[in-house]
């Protein structure tokens, strides 16, 4: 029998998972993109809490990046997906300190990183250094760019843009001065997010809405997406009204919440914003969501924001002749970051964690064609579901209280 939640303690998991997990230096190749993922709803439950042991394992985790920052001598790398995430933990990180009157910890090694770093993605200069660089990695540039065009605005471009609105709240909050040319930046990438969460929004049934509707069927990774199965002489087809796979969009109630709180100052844009997370919600949990019955006893996700359920990536890069069948980008959703929608999903993922420990037709769901990139043994999957960190992270995620 699967389900009942006959393990060990919560106190046990943490210790078993997320403390041997930040022993390693998470900020490098290996560990950035899964760190940045799996680390987010631990760190808010400890600092929202106020568990002092285990904001001591955040505040060590990040001393030893500042220590590594100061060690080096950085110069301008690409910020690609992979180091954006973790940078991005970082600066939800030095606001969950300000909340928890812990700014004493932050270091400064770290704090000059972010915001040098961060603005360098879009002013292409640096105060420590004179670099000259191509306009197109100027990433607001490119967001504007692809949304003008009709794309989808990529994650990548929303992870920088978030960031940039958690240094403007640090700063708004702390003596840190942030340059005009820099809160230029700031208001300009505002006004671009604003304007793509205004027009690229489709209201389909009162407060529920897609993102980007039709902006992805000429897109290789949904070419097969009206079959269900693996067939022979499958042929590829371009799609009509197409929306976000549920696996990235799962990053999206996060980025919401603190696009609404950049907008603070303007009722209009905070109601606007109020709306898009209530209405994402109900569109998650009533479209998407597929709940436990009696032939699976385990929480599923569609593989598309629409409820569309077909194959996903089907002959990608890393998975010939392989997809991701119906379901199978589910795993995602123990991540917990679908807890940020607030309210109902803290029910949501206590549901999911009674579930554990997990029977072996959920860890297949969950799984579906495994990455082949090298990951840490605490968060590679299958191990991930099967060590206590995603019923951990459920546990943590029915716990948050989001505003």
């Amino acid at each position: 029998m699967h389900g009942t939640n006959n393990t060990v303690n919560n106190v046990d998991l943490w210790e078993n998972t997320v403390s041997k997990y930040l022993e390693y230096d998470l900020w490098d190749e290996i560990n950035c993109y899964d760190a940045g993922h799996v680390l987010l709803v631990p760190m808010y439950y400890a600092f929202t809490e106020n568990d002092q042991e285990k904001m001591e394992d955040l505040h060590d985790l990040f001393e030893r990046y500042a220590n590594y920052l100061k060690e080096v001598e950085y110069n301008y790398r690409y910020w690609n997906l992979n180091h954006m995430q973790f940078n991005f933990l970082a600066s939800n990180y030095i606001n969950l300190c300000t909340e928890t009157n812990s700014v004493n910890r932050i270091r400064s090694e770290l704090l000059d990183y972010l915001y040098d770093e961060a603005f360098f993605a879009c002013l292409l200069k640096r105060e420590k250094y004179n670099i000259d660089q191509n306009p197109q990695n100027d990433y607001l540039y490119a967001m504007e760019r692809d949304y003008k065009a009709g794309r989808p605005t990529a994650d990548l471009y929303q992870f920088h843009v978030t960031i940039l609105f958690n240094l403007k709240e640090f700063s708004d909050n702390n003596e840190y001065e942030l340059s005009e040319e820099r809160i230029n930046k700031i208001n300009q990438a505002l006004d671009i997010i604003n304007r793509i969460y205004e027009e690229d929004v489709t209201f389909i049934e009162g407060d529920k809405w897609l993102l980007n509707v039709g902006d992805f069927d000429e897109y290789d990774d949904y070419a097969y997406m009206h079959y269900n199965d693996i067939e022979s002489n499958m042929q590829p087809k371009e799609q009509e009204n197409t929306t976000w796979d549920t696996s990235h969009f799962h990053r999206i109630p996060v980025f919401l919440q603190i696009i609404k709180k950049a907008n603070k100052g303007n009722e209009e844009k905070v109601e606007y914003y109020n709306r898009l997370i209530k209405g994402l919600k109900e569109q998650f949990i009533e479209n998407v969501l597929v709940k436990t019955d009696e032939d699976h006893d385990y929480y599923r996700t569609t593989n598309f924001m629409d409820s569309r359920n077909g194959l996903y990536r089907y002959n990608y890069t890393t998975q010939k002749d392989n997809a991701y069948l119906p379901y199978e980008l589910s795993g995602t959703m123990l991540l917990g970051w679908w807890t940020f929608l607030g309210n109902d999903m803290n029910q949501i993922y206590k549901e999911i964690y009674e579930t554990f420990p997990l029977s072996q037709n959920a860890i297949n769901t969950y799984v579906g064609p495994n990455t082949t990139r090298e990951r840490n043994k605490y968060v590679q999957w299958p191990d991930y579901f099967e060590n206590g960190f995603a019923e951990l992270n459920c546990y943590l995620a029915s716990e948050i209280n989001i505003d």
